[in-house]
């Protein structure tokens, strides 16, 4: 009996009390309740649910808005949706910062060629992505990236060996957005994409050589945006980038060949792209 008393003595508390708070989530829920209170990153409230009082909570990165005494619910239609912020449609970004790729040097090489290969797996890096976004989400977008290392090792003997190399990757991708606060964002994506390879080599007395070849990549990424207005963030961005060549042209003295590279033998172009990235939103 005395529990059935609380009950409706809480019951009659929440629901006859004219200001009632708000609470919005991410994915456009909206709760009307009494907030308790914000504590160690959650938010605490009370809710009639089925004529009985829960006590629930919520981590505040998945909450988009809350408000005390945002309105009387005796007072709004039910069919009356509070509005809520969404996030921009729309995305695009250019970034710019440092790749290294992966693969190994081969370590039948001797130790000044070792340290040369070595020196070329650290290169910069451009880049631009689009991304449209069905709701605050989901998303599909394309992106492009060119990076680009080069070195130059000086032998005994005056002997000069030097390498060019240039990489695009461009590609479709798949994001996914997560909100964190009102306006931060991580934005992750995943895709298959095209990948272009060209290394410009020269050695004291033989012609120059161009290697070049293509192949399917698969590109990974994480972005953390900062909100800096309303059309203008700006993030931190780290981009996984898979593929390998097992075919390269040669072109020499205008001579061009097709070689398949033997097994264990292939191109490796693994990288791991970090970068600044300037982001506009609409």
């Amino acid at each position: 009996m005395k529990t059935i008393l609380f009950t409706f003595i809480g019951f009659l508390f929440i629901t006859s009390t004219n200001a009632q708070d708000l609470i919005v989530t991410i994915s456009n829920d909206s709760i009307s309740c009494k907030i308790d209170e914000i504590y160690n990153d959650h938010i605490y409230f009370n809710l009639v649910h089925k004529k009985e009082i829960k006590s629930s909570l919520l981590p505040l990165n998945r909450v988009s808005y809350y408000e005390y005494g945002f309105y009387n619910p005796k007072s709004i239609p039910q069919n009356e949706v509070a509005e809520v912020k969404k996030l921009p449609k729309f995305r695009f970004a250019f970034n710019g910062g440092m790749s290294y790729r992966l693969s190994p040097a081969d370590n039948s090489l001797g130790p000044q060629l070792q340290n040369h290969f070595e020196a070329l797996k650290l290169g910069y890096l451009l880049g631009a992505n689009a991304s449209f976004f069905f709701n605050d989400i989901f998303g599909v977008g394309v992106r492009y990236s060119y990076t680009k290392a080069s070195h130059e090792e000086h032998f005994p003997g005056g002997e000069v060996i030097s390498d060019v190399v240039k990489i695009n990757y461009v590609g479709p991708s798949f994001v996914s957005r997560f909100r964190n606060g009102a306006d931060n964002a991580f934005v992750l994506g995943g895709g298959f994409g095209y990948m272009n390879y060209v290394n410009n080599n020269s050695m004291t007395g033989y012609y120059p050589i161009n290697i070049s070849g293509e192949t399917l990549g698969l590109n990974l990424s994480a972005c953390y945006d900062f909100n800096v207005s309303s059309i203008l963030s700006v993030g931190i961005q780290l981009d996984l980038i898979l593929g390998s060549l097992t075919t390269v042209q040669v072109e020499e003295n205008g001579n061009v060949q097709t070689i398949e590279l033997p097994n264990g033998a292939a191109e490796g172009l693994d990288r791991i792209d970090l970068t600044i990235a300037l982001v506009l939103h609409q």
